[in-house]
């Protein structure tokens, strides 16, 4: 062993996990640990000390493991990453998507009402039900405060009630789906009006669910930003060549069999850093100066754990 595996070995955490959550459907499970034993070599090649039998952890929540001390590779969200993961955890680069809507490691949300609504645009939908996947989520909820920002800006100053109705919290309530995809399914049944997602997650239902996306159309998207960054903890990646893992990482996402790619919509790797992830923080500020600090009117700000 050299120096600094012995090092690394040192200062790692006994537990360690990883986990690859955002896009692990129960359709491409397979797929998802394929590209976890893919991307184990890199992980090892540069002194990360993990065990060939160290699975993808499917248990806790996703919160638990991106904080977790041990966590040798995951994927984040960018507004939590922005919000408190940054101080925890190192970036290791952005994975491309080559869905509509993803473009070197960035995105937008697609926002979907259903197909017979004659809403055609987000203007239309004041005091309506609006599906959030998570309070966490850049693409399902933050996005959406990013669109009504870009909405109140562009309304002139004789618009006064949509002024007002977009400060007071734009949307009559929010309902918590728990995933896109379930987000997508409550607009479907009539249970929600709205919802933002992720290009990833409607290309994946598109796929996989498309009774449910026949129900629905597109009226518009939020604004681009940086998406869904890899990460490890920083008592893993402490004593280890990280830029080397960066490469080594793009160079595998870079390269990825035909089936994983289609199955996926993953081809690559951008590596960006935390500087571009200032965006989102940017914009959010931006919104909250315009007086959204919330989207519905029975639903204020959350607190960080």
């Amino acid at each position: 062993m050299n120096g600094k595996s012995q090092s690394t070995a040192q200062n790692t955490p006994q537990h360690l996990c990883a986990a690859l959550g955002m896009y692990d459907w129960p359709e491409t499970r397979d797929h998802v640990d394929l590209l976890w034993q893919l991307l184990k070599k890199p992980l090892l090649n540069t002194g990360v000390e993990i065990s060939d039998l160290l699975t993808l952890d499917r248990d806790r929540s996703q919160m638990d493991i991106w904080q977790d001390p041990g966590l040798v590779l995951g994927q984040t969200c960018g507004w939590p990453f922005t919000r408190y993961l940054q101080q925890k955890t190192t970036l290791l680069g952005t994975p491309d998507y080559t869905a509509p809507g993803c473009r070197e490691g960035h995105y937008v949300s697609w926002i979907l009402v259903r197909s017979d609504d004659p809403g055609s645009s987000l203007v239309d939908f004041a005091d309506s039900r609006v599906a959030v996947n998570d309070r966490d989520s850049q693409s399902g909820y933050n996005a959406i405060r990013l669109a009504l920002s870009v909405m109140l800006s562009e309304a002139q100053t004789q618009e006064r009630k949509l002024l007002h109705s977009v400060k007071s919290g734009y949307f009559a309530s929010v309902v918590y789906t728990g995933a896109h995809r379930n987000s997508l399914l409550a607009v479907a049944e009539g249970r929600a009006d709205l919802c933002a997602v992720d290009p990833v997650c409607l290309a994946l239902s598109r796929q996989h669910d498309a009774s449910v996306i026949r129900k629905l159309k597109i009226i518009g998207k939020t604004p681009e930003t940086p998406s869904l960054p890899l990460i490890a903890s920083k008592s893993i990646t402490r004593g280890i060549d990280v830029p080397e893992l960066r490469l080594s990482l793009k160079q595998v996402l870079s390269d990825l069999p035909r089936d994983l790619q289609e199955s996926l919509h993953l081809d690559g790797l951008t590596l960006l850093d935390e500087t571009h992830y200032q965006k989102i923080t940017q914009l959010t500020d931006r919104a909250i100066e315009l007086g959204i600090d919330r989207i519905a009117s029975d639903q204020s700000e959350f607190s960080a754990p």
